[in-house]
């Protein structure tokens, strides 16, 4: 067995270890089906190269079977529980559980102190320095062992094949979604209120509007003012948000949709399609947040670059700290697995880099491919220890005619809740007016410092293999 094929089984081993449901102390991994399909599983495990961007690769080569999986698993294992045991008397006080904003406000110098409680925007930090529990495991612990074997055994990476183990070295943890079966700690959105969540008549309102533009039964003019008339009467902010960007979608959406998407570029995507419904979600004027489209190189090799998009604050006559960040491809031709993977590499790299500058709680993130749009957050569990989690992903409105379909009961919940998820969880802790005038005359809040993972990144990859893409 190759190193780079016996380091993706350790991290397979790993990320289960600290994901999958576990027993008392952490001793017990999920893994009774493994046990008896060892023949029928070993062909499952080509899943787990691709994890950071789940883009299907029909030239992978196959993988050792599962039994070598095992082995190595129950390795893990026993680095788990070893850990558990040695630090079982200092974390007696936290073993189970985790605060949402522990790590959250820290800077990378390990003697720093931060703020953390309840209401981040208006306390005071406090020193952190416990390990990032989940279910008795000492993530922190495992996650250094494994960023440890990393830089080890890889003398360069794979960017299509190796998006995880990059942003491991850049202490990043990246759990895609429905890889894993999720913690409970670990699902931010599922923790925002149903309090404003839409009932059955105003879901029927909208769909009934929406119907009637389509069957050109009413006027998209007067179905817009509708829908605003609706979002008015609305008493939840972020339900009310959503109504708005659908509205705006009556009038920037084409009536048809467009086939040949190699006539569609990353502009056209930003402004006729997901700016419309984005600018309501997670901008807000009364708020000072701006959803904005910096013009940027298209060089992908060039190492400091600024995202396609920024969410930031607006101070007087300029902009603000970031506290969100946006990547677009077109999902054309054009797209391929690593121009994909490396746009998810820079929102990982961005978010981080403004959570460390700004002790923001939480950093947002969102990644449009084409007609697919994928929500990220990012958070500093830990000094060295952070995750991107991958919290909602939609198959976009292409034109008025399918309108309907992505409009369901479902996804404006869904947006509902990231709506809310943004507004309670990215923020900045106490970042002051000196502060924001000495960001903005720096101006560089949206760079990107990638240049040394680049460096890690093999040049010899091949990019046009695997051309789609969940992400």
């Amino acid at each position: 067995m190759d190193g780079r094929t016996e380091t993706r089984v350790r991290c397979s081993a790993f990320v289960d270890a600290i994901i999958h449901e576990e027993g008392p102390q952490g001793s017990s991994i999920n893994n009774d089906d493994s046990n008896n399909n060892v023949e029928s599983s070993s062909s499952s495990s080509t899943n787990n190269r691709d994890r950071g961007t789940n883009i299907n690769n029909s030239d992978d080569s196959n993988h050792n079977d599962r039994s070598i999986s095992e082995r190595n698993h129950s390795s893990s294992n026993n680095n788990i529980n070893s850990n558990n045991e040695s630090n079982s008397n200092s974390n007696n006080s936290n073993t189970g559980s985790y605060s949402n904003n522990s790590g959250s406000n820290t800077s990378n110098n390990n003697n720093s102190s931060s703020s953390e409680s309840s209401n981040p925007g208006t306390s005071t930090p406090t020193e952190i320095h416990t390990p990032f529990i989940i279910k008795h495991v000492n993530v922190t612990d495992t996650f250094k062992q494994y960023q440890e074997y990393i830089s080890s055994h890889y003398p360069t990476f794979t960017i299509e094949k190796d998006l995880q183990e990059i942003m491991a070295t850049a202490n990043i943890l990246f759990l895609a979604p429905d890889d894993h079966k999720m913690l409970q700690e670990l699902k931010i959105l599922d923790t925002q209120e149903n309090e404003e969540l839409f009932n059955d008549d105003e879901f029927i309102k909208v769909t009934r509007i929406i119907n009637e533009v389509a069957e050109k039964t009413k006027t998209i003019r007067t179905a817009k003012l509708e829908l605003l008339t609706l979002a008015a009467s609305m008493e939840g902010g972020n339900k009310a948000s959503v109504v708005e960007g659908v509205a705006n979608l009556l009038t920037k959406l084409p009536r048809v949709e467009i086939l040949n998407m190699d006539k569609l570029g990353e502009v056209e995507l930003q402004t006729t399609y997901y700016d419309a419904l984005l600018s309501e979600l997670i901008a807000d004027q009364d708020k000072n947040v701006a959803l904005r489209w910096p013009n940027k190189s298209t060089d992908e090799e060039q190492t400091d670059i600024r995202p396609d998009a920024i969410v930031s604050t607006v101070m007087q006559h300029d902009f603000g700290h970031p506290v969100g960040f946006g990547e677009v491809k077109p999902g054309n031709s054009s797209t391929t697995k690593h121009s994909v993977s490396l746009d998810v590499l820079r929102l990982g790299i961005a978010s981080k880099r403004a959570i460390d500058k700004w002790e923001l709680n939480s950093c947002f993130g969102f990644m449009i491919n084409g007609f697919d749009l994928t929500f990220f957050i990012t958070k500093k569990q830990h000094e060295n220890c952070y995750t991107i989690l991958g919290i909602a992903q939609f198959t976009y409105a292409s034109s008025l005619s399918n309108l309907h379909s992505f409009v369901s009961m479902m996804n404006l919940n869904k947006l509902t809740k990231v709506g809310r998820c943004f507004w309670n969880e990215c923020h900045a802790t106490h970042v002051t007016r000196d502060d924001e005038t000495g960001a903005m005359a720096n101006d560089d809040a949206g760079v990107v410092p990638v240049s040394e993972l680049y460096a890690l990144i093999s040049r010899t990859c091949n990019r046009t293999l695997g051309a789609s893409s969940r992400y």
